[in-house]
């Protein structure tokens, strides 16, 4: 299995017979039942109990942006996801073709809600992610910080739709440390809710990066 992507597949011993007519394959080491075709995954919808999957890599986009309080540049991040890397199980969209998007990427403070606490401690860890308290939205939630001052920076003007650093319409130098999974294909309850047009084009001044860390627990924060 190291070698092939593959879903994790949360299957009743009921249902166990109809899987397996589907050509899902049982991992006897572990004892679950998994998909190996990304292409296929629809059909296995009732066993996924999300409608996207994260398939390959998940990434962490930054970019440089000017501190409000200290006036020095700092790094800002949010969770990347190329478009080829997400599949819609039930619907079959497409992330480019269907919503514009060659580049999700997705705030600290809506992923923290779906994605692996081992990821989120990466983070902290590298990009002076940290749980913050916001004035202007009187909460306390996963942000970027000053790796100067230590000052929040406010999810609106480091994502936002227009040309903040990591916003929509961004044209600044971005980085993409691509993250393996190494424990099988990651369903998350997250989905689109912005149409792009015309299509982005992130990719296209994004440097990639492969990251000698892997995700190998996807255990979800409480």
């Amino acid at each position: 299995m190291a070698d092939e992507r593959y879903l994790r597949l949360n299957v009743p011993y009921a249902d166990k017979e109809e899987v397996k007519s589907l050509f899902a394959r049982w991992n006897h080491n572990e004892k679950f039942w998994y998909a190996t075709n990304p292409k296929y995954y629809y059909r296995f919808a009732k066993w996924i109990n999300t409608d996207v999957v994260i398939t390959n890599s998940l990434g962490i986009v930054s970019a440089k942006m000017e501190c409000w309080r200290c006036g020095e540049k700092t790094m800002v991040s949010g969770v990347g996801i190329q478009h080829n890397n997400m599949i819609f199980v039930t619907e079959r969209l497409d992330l480019l073709n269907d919503f514009g998007i060659d580049l999700m990427i997705i705030p600290w403070s809506s992923a923290e809600k779906f994605i692996p606490t081992q990821l989120v401690q990466h983070a902290e860890s590298n990009y002076h992610i940290k749980a913050a308290y916001s004035q202007a939205v009187n909460s306390t939630y996963l942000a970027n910080t000053c790796s100067n001052c230590g000052a929040l920076q406010g999810d609106h003007f480091v994502y936002g739709l227009t040309e903040e650093p990591l916003g929509i319409n961004s044209e600044q130098e971005l980085f993409l440390e691509e993250i393996p999974l190494l424990k099988g294909d990651l369903p998350i309850l997250f989905e689109p809710n912005v149409q792009a047009s015309p299509q982005t084009n992130l990719l296209s001044h994004t440097e990639v990066i492969r990251s000698k860390f892997s995700l190998t627990d996807y255990t979800i924060p409480q």
